[in-house]
């Protein structure tokens, strides 16, 4: 026998076939945001318990890695279809969180691996980045609180920063926590953030900078922004261009936030911060 709930999911389903959604798109959206979407429920506020996570066997686990070799494959044949099916397969079979950690994220790594030794060209790193990004764009979405008693939380890159995907995934792993997160993409300028910080009063402001030639070459411009903008909130900066401290931003309120044994376990930390110094309406 179905319960209310099976049936609110299933006509939710419908509903996103009908607007064009794959089944394999469906299915990672996961079953508590298919019962927002459906019925209105508002999800825990940002001082609820975060979100169990999934445990996952060896042998679902071992498959899982097979599907990101997979995937890197495809890459490397520019076989956007491929990809796709294995991002299907794995969304219908685990939680958004656990394609993510253990298929997304290592494809990536062993991605730009191959591309730093000269084995990957760019066209290949493109098509296998855009297929992670355009499900992580949905992901974030459909995680988002439907309202929220509090300011957002600024999600963006530092301004000519286009790797977006470690961006996202913040992103997702805060809304997943009930945080209301605004993503601003990639490329952000600093005077559109501050104008953003002007609008929004967030709670806190993210930012990626995944090279650290990247970082040094906005660093001054950065601490700049912490100045003015900082006091109306604080900012946090990571990703793999960015240092464990940096005593000029750290004299302007910048915060950049403690290394864990894995990105997990990091990101649990912030979002239990985020959640912490939230900001009310």
């Amino acid at each position: 026998m179905y319960t209310e709930e099976d049936l609110q999911i299933l006509l939710r389903v419908r509903e996103l076939i009908r607007q064009g959604r794959s089944i394999g798109e469906i299915a990672g959206v996961g079953r508590e945001a298919l019962l927002r979407e459906s019925d209105g429920r508002v999800p825990e506020r940002p001082g609820g318990p975060p979100p169990k996570r999934e445990k996952l066997g060896a042998e679902t686990l071992g498959e899982l890695h097979d599907q990101s070799e997979q995937i890197v494959a495809a890459a490397l044949a520019m076989d956007q279809r491929s990809i796709d099916r294995a991002l299907d397969e794995c969304f219908s079979r685990v939680s958004p969180e656990s394609v993510i950690f253990e298929v997304i994220e290592p494809a990536t790594r062993s991605i730009g691996e191959l591309w730093a030794a000269g084995k990957c060209s760019v066209a290949s790193e493109h098509i296998a980045t855009g297929a992670f990004v355009h499900r992580l764009l949905k992901l974030v979405e459909s995680a988002a609180p439907v309202r929220s008693d509090h300011r957002p939380v600024i999600v963006s890159c530092f301004p000519d920063e286009y790797h977006q995907l470690g961006a996202l995934i913040v992103s997702y792993h805060l809304s997943r926590h009930g945080l209301r997160v605004s993503y601003m993409g990639a490329a952000l300028p600093f005077e559109d953030l501050e104008s953003a910080c002007d609008v929004l009063r967030p709670s806190a402001v993210l930012l990626s900078a995944t090279r650290p030639a990247l970082f040094q070459l906005h660093r001054k411009a950065l601490a700049e922004t912490a100045r003015r903008a900082g006091r109306r909130a604080p900012f946090y900066v990571g990703g793999q261009g960015a240092p464990q401290s940096d005593p000029l931003l750290e004299h302007f309120g910048v915060r950049f936030p403690a290394k864990a044994g894995s990105q997990r376990e990091a990101l649990d930390g912030l979002a239990e911060e985020l959640r912490e110094t939230a900001v009310a309406i």
